[in-house]
């Protein structure tokens, strides 16, 4: 069971363009900030960020940590944005990378040790096209941590998108540039690693708070259900086209 780090306070909120749900930083009783999602991004979401978040970390990838948090009822009343966007409960937390900056394109041309080959297999994977960078601008959510020295993945909100675009993918994603290293000789390798985050969706499934799933009455909060994921997730396996498609988009794996 998952116990819910407890929201202490709410000290800001990311600026116009900083995503589309501009989540709220707030402090953990753990002393550590994290960018919190709830009313303002909408309970399904808030399932897209921990199930991809938690594949990610599960397959070895650096990704922001994700948390989930508890915010007080007390913390929000009074503030009429807080109530209206932020909300109450259980809530989707990112740790916040501290000295951290958006990877620029000129950066995400070098591929040393085939990080960022993995993290484009992931995002077409999990069907996540909201990772977008060209010369004219974009937001890659990757950020690169100053003292570590590494990649962090951030916001997958946009995951499971029923609307994905495999010819968008290939021509906006800020990592497209490194799709002609899956090669068919590596598929055995891959394709095991694949497997591997498949074999944890129950498990990450399972760690969901039910109130992000079904409301007092018990109405369906989220379109999202374990079958649907398990769908996409398979189709490696499933659609014989999930490789060329990534190589050449012009269908959903």
């Amino acid at each position: 069971m998952i116990h819910p780090v407890e929201i202490i306070a709410i000290h800001d909120r990311t600026a116009e363009g900083n995503g589309v749900s501009r989540p709220f930083r707030c402090e953990g009783e753990d002393a550590c900030d994290y960018f919190v999602k709830l009313k303002n991004a909408g309970y399904e979401c808030l399932v897209k960020e921990w199930v991809a978040g938690r594949l990610a970390q599960e397959m070895g990838l650096p990704v922001a940590d994700v948390r989930q948090v508890r915010i007080p009822p007390e913390l929000i009343a009074g503030n009429a944005e807080y109530e209206t966007d932020l909300g109450h409960g259980i809530a989707f937390g990112s740790l916040k990378v501290e000295a951290a900056e958006r990877l620029s394109l000129e950066f995400i041309r070098r591929d040393e040790g085939g990080l960022l080959s993995r993290i484009l297999l992931f995002d077409w994977w999990v069907r996540n096209a909201d990772r977008a960078l060209t010369e004219i601008g974009g937001n890659p959510n990757l950020l690169w941590e100053i003292s570590a020295r590494r990649v962090v993945m951030i916001d997958h909100d946009n995951a499971f998108d029923p609307s994905f675009s495999s010819v968008a993918f290939g021509d906006f994603h800020a990592l497209r540039a490194h799709r002609g290293c899956w090669e068919p000789s590596r598929r055995v390798e891959l394709e095991a690693w694949l497997a591997g985050g498949l074999s944890r969706l129950d498990a990450i499934w399972a760690e969901l708070p039910e109130e992000w799933l079904v409301d007092s009455h018990g109405d369906s909060r989220c379109r999202l259900d374990k079958t649907g994921l398990n769908a996409v997730l398979s189709s490696f396996q499933s659609n014989p086209d999930f490789w060329e498609g990534l190589l050449n988009p012009t269908s959903p794996p």
